[in-house]
């Protein structure tokens, strides 16, 4: 195929029917036909076709994965404009996650985070460091809609209605149901003669197997005078909330090993991830 027939539409048309093929060709002519170029084609014409290829294929190469934005970012390196065209991959991946969008937010999660640290390494090797414009600005922007979008997500704290109509409306009834609703401490002691003990306990076994479900247990604590009641909550979610709150502690854990990995720039990333 003739230079000069390598029109935007020839280019576009390539890209779609056959990518790797197209690939192929463009490195052939940063290889073969730059070095040299003809006398009917300047080397800087030549470049400029090229940076037009590679356009091309950064517009409709796979992003789908880490290893498929990784393949692509290796190969605007390989034929040597990867310092221009690196910006454009990341401008493409980046526009993938869409606030609000359930498959963005896929895409954030999966692709955008874990490419942080292959980015890192691709452009180490290239003398680009992540703190340089726009890397530093897509690694910061990728980290704060992580936070916010993905661990920012408060999970579901439902209260069974065994434990928010709790008792007879008495004091001491009042108090456990308050502690049941407040979900902040883990054990709430009913500290009291043995007739107000015996009252509460005998209003948490009046619905044993439905506050047992709910993560609720009691004992005496035969210490001190009076002795105690103890209410103490082992689980204060439903099954579905407790996934929630492990995939929360997921989503963090994520967020903390992607940020350190960032070497010298851990402390502007942690204070931008917050």
């Amino acid at each position: 195929m003739q230079i000069f027939r390598l029109t935007p539409e020839v280019v576009a048309d390539l890209t779609k029917k056959d990518l790797p093929s197209f690939e192929r060709l463009v490195v052939h002519l940063y290889s073969n036909l730059l070095p040299a170029p003809s006398a009917s084609v300047s080397r800087q014409s030549l470049a400029g076709i090229i940076f037009s290829c590679v356009q091309a294929v950064i517009e409709n190469a796979p992003i789908s994965t880490v290893k498929k934005v990784e393949k692509l970012l290796k190969f605007c390196f390989t034929v040597g404009i990867g310092r221009q065209s690196y910006p454009l991959v990341l401008d493409r991946i980046l526009a993938q996650s869409v606030a609000n969008d359930p498959e963005g937010n896929t895409y954030l999660k999966d692709v955008l985070v874990p490419m942080i640290l292959h980015l890192k390494s691709i452009l180490t090797d290239h003398g680009i460091s992540l703190m340089e414009q726009p890397c530093k600005t897509f690694c910061l922007t990728v980290m704060q809609r992580y936070t916010s979008i993905i661990v920012g997500k408060k999970p579901p704290h439902t209260i069974p209605t065994e434990l928010t109509s709790f008792g007879c409306g008495c004091n001491y009834c009042d108090d456990v149901k308050a502690f049941f609703k407040n979900g902040v401490q883990l054990t709430h002691h009913v500290c009291a003669v043995a007739k107000v003990r015996a009252h509460v306990e005998e209003k948490l076994k009046t619905q044993r197997v439905r506050i047992e479900a709910a993560g609720v247990e009691w004992y005496t604590l035969r210490t001190g005078s009076p002795h105690s009641l103890v209410v103490r909550t082992v689980l204060c979610c439903s099954t579905v909330g407790l996934s929630c709150h492990l995939a929360c502690i997921d989503n963090k854990t994520q967020k903390y090993v992607a940020v350190p990995s960032l070497g010298n720039q851990q402390s502007t990333w942690c204070r931008a991830a917050r």
